[in-house]
């Protein structure tokens, strides 16, 4: 069952429509509180899960540089370009060990 939100600053006015319901978000235009109300399909909507923000932490297996990015679900990957020394594999900390394996095996 969709949900819809809707901005409390009336200048803003925003609707955010998610799967489910969700405690604490505000929104992503202004930063203002939300409030839940009854789904209309007929109202334009911004999809929450399109803009959610999450945090990967990286480090790159050649210079050992580490970095906390913030990125949404559609921008996330495994494995990135090391911004530090532009060589190395930049890899999700959460997935290095299966890389660190891998290159150990070649």
């Amino acid at each position: 069952m969709r949900t819809q939100y809707r901005c409390m600053e009336k200048t803003c006015g925003i609707l955010i429509s998610t799967n489910k319901e969700k405690d604490g978000i505000n929104c992503p235009k202004c930063k203002a509180p939300v409030m839940p109300e009854p789904y209309d399909p007929n109202e334009e909507h911004i999809s929450y899960e399109s803009i959610k923000k999450y945090m990967t932490g990286y480090k790159c297996l050649k210079c050992n540089y580490t970095e906390v990015i913030n990125h949404t679900k559609k921008e996330y990957s495994e494995v990135k370009v090391c911004p530090n020394c532009r060589d190395g594999a930049f890899v999700d900390k959460w997935k290095i060990l299966s890389y660190i394996k891998e290159r150990s095996v070649c």
